[in-house]
């Protein structure tokens, strides 16, 4: 349900089952207060401005990537990870490609 005085944005930024579809909430909200909803994984920023400035506060030891890491799969596992993802499973799960997969 969504509460609030009126206007305003629920963005929904992560969900427990990928494959659910009759999620439950007060439609009357969205109308009569003139709310929205949103959805996103990563957030609305342009990855083409955001990626080069995470990718510098992690060399100047600033963000811990590897602390939002949640599972790790080498790429015989590939198919692995997209089920763990697509059932809720795992959001920020890493392929390592290492010299010995070429």
């Amino acid at each position: 349900m969504i509460a609030g005085a009126g206007r305003g944005s629920c963005v929904l930024a992560a969900t427990g089952d990928a494959a659910e579809t009759n999620p439950r909430m007060n439609l009357s909200a969205l109308t009569f207060q003139q709310k929205s909803l949103c959805g996103t994984l990563f957030g609305g920023g342009n990855p083409q401005l955001l990626i080069p400035e995470v990718l510098a506060l992690y060399k100047l030891g600033d963000l811990g990537l590897g602390d939002m890491v949640t599972r790790e799969y080498s790429l015989e596992q590939i198919d692995e990870g997209i089920a763990d993802m697509l059932e809720g499973r795992n959001i920020r799960g890493v392929i390592r490609f290492t010299d010995a997969d070429r």
